[in-house]
């Protein structure tokens, strides 16, 4: 069964831009979630999950969160990877 992916992030965020665009080359697929759109969302879960940072990275039920799951985007993906085949 495939994973369900969602990346919050945010326009003019170099930190996001990166992780989709390694994401899209290590052809993981994700819902994006743009926390400006998604607002009241991304609010309850900043709240949930104590931080206001992203990108925010939820797969399935796990999160990954900046400076405290990674603190590269690399490390971000390579976890990304390993929840997916879990």
């Amino acid at each position: 069964m495939k994973k369900r992916i969602l990346v919050y992030t945010m326009k003019g965020c170099g930190h996001c831009t990166n992780l989709k665009q390694k994401l899209d080359e290590a052809k993981i697929e994700y819902v994006n979630k743009d926390i400006e759109i998604y607002e009241s969302e991304y609010e309850k879960i900043s709240k949930l999950l104590e931080t206001d940072f992203i990108p925010l990275v939820k797969v399935e039920n796990d999160w990954l969160i900046p400076e405290k799951n990674f603190n590269t985007i690399d490390e971000c993906v390579e976890k990304v990877k390993k929840l997916i085949i879990l």
